[in-house]
């Protein structure tokens, strides 16, 4: 499971170091072993990349009740994030599944 540091060392290159305080290592097994700062670091540009809010913190303040507040609005932005592609999947779904109704049905017009 080396592979899951290398590519999450990878996606997070060179031009985000500055987000992390610690290097993220190759032998990464797991995303346990990251430190809080660093999750959250990762995170945070995830989000940025997807929704484009440049405005999203990449470092955790100092404050214990500014963190809660932060994390907090972290999650509901991945709640929302998570709605939206569950959303958009079985809209997908929906019309692959439908397009193929339309096929099977044409197939079987063209061999009556």
């Amino acid at each position: 499971m080396i592979l899951a540091g290398k590519l999450i060392k990878n996606f997070f290159s060179f031009k985000y170091s500055s987000i992390y305080p610690s290097p993220i290592e190759d032998k990464l097994q797991n995303v346990n072993e990251l430190d809080v700062n660093t999750l959250f670091g990762c995170v945070s540009q995830c989000l940025q990349l997807i929704t484009g809010n440049k405005e999203l913190p990449t470092r955790l303040p100092p404050s214990l009740s500014t963190r809660f507040k932060i994390c907090g609005e972290v999650a509901q932005l991945c709640q929302v994030i998570r709605s939206i592609y569950l959303f958009l999947l079985k809209f997908i779904n929906k019309i692959v599944y439908s397009s193929l109704m339309v096929i099977e049905a044409i197939l079987v017009i063209k061999h009556l």
